[in-house]
């Protein structure tokens, strides 16, 4: 297994099964950035050192979550790098134009270390790219919290139109039942007057009420006013005119009932 692999796998196992210290987990993070760097930009043929001392200058400013975004905006920054180094190689080469080879491969080692070194003293301050990406994100942040709060106040005023129209729905079943009850009061007057009236009892008596159980359907209803047409029969009394029961002529038979009845 090469060198590089049992390096980041020995770092994703610490990471992993041991606690990490905040040293570890910044070099695990940067490996991280390294290797997508590397995966992202072969083409640009960029020594493994300038990879990592750039790497190594992103590791403040990334996340899992916007790794690809970074990695992704690297293209001009690592391009003109490249370009630089091309530079500096091209300028070596024809400066020891000549010269051995190994002086030629000190003067490559040479551009590649100062560029390097320049790379390191930057690590410290901000890239243009990385301002504006770091601007871009605030801004996404800001639009994302402004909807999240438009939302907020939608589902707040859904709620209050709900509870008004449950209160409305309330109040039209509460006025339905109490006109329900309403109704079956009249019903239930009306039916024990026609009952009263069917049964021959006195208008005098009707207009002193009767007190009969709510709980009584028709049968106990009638059951009630049958008594109380029975009570008023056998005292013999018609209405408060202390008129009899009967015709207008009374016999002796019925004076001698109404006797018997008022000494028993």
């Amino acid at each position: 297994m090469p060198r590089k692999h049992r390096f980041f796998i020995s770092h994703i196992y610490n990471f992993v099964f041991k606690k990490p210290t905040k040293a570890a987990f910044n070099e695990y993070r940067k490996q991280k950035i390294f290797q997508a760097l590397k995966q992202a930009y072969p083409q640009l043929g960029l020594s493994d050192e300038i990879l990592s001392s750039h790497a190594a200058m992103l590791e403040a400013f990334v996340t899992d979550e916007n790794l690809s975004d970074v990695v992704a905006k690297q293209s001009p920054y690592l391009s003109a790098l490249q370009s630089a180094n091309d530079k500096r190689v091209s300028e070596a080469t024809a400066k020891v134009k000549g010269e051995s080879q190994k002086a030629l491969d000190e003067a490559v080692k040479n551009a590649i270390e100062e560029e390097r070194k320049r790379v390191s003293e930057d690590k410290n301050k901000e890239p243009d790219f990385l301002t504006a990406f770091r601007k871009e994100m605030e801004q996404k942040d800001a639009q994302t919290k402004a909807e999240r709060d438009e939302l907020t106040e939608q589902i707040r005023q859904l709620i209050a139109s709900g509870k008004k129209q449950e209160d409305s729905i309330k109040a039209l079943k509460d006025e339905n039942e109490a006109m329900k009850l309403e109704k079956s009061r009249v019903e239930r007057e009306s039916m024990i007057l026609d009952t009263a009236k069917s049964l021959g009892i006195p208008q005098w008596r009707i207009d002193e009420g009767f007190s009969i159980d709510s709980s009584l359907d028709s049968e106990g209803i009638k059951s009630t006013l049958s008594k109380v047409a029975s009570n008023i029969k056998t005292a013999g009394l018609q209405g408060n005119g202390g008129r009899f029961l009967g015709d207008d002529v009374v016999s002796k038979e019925d004076i001698d009932a109404l006797a018997d009845s008022i000494l028993k």
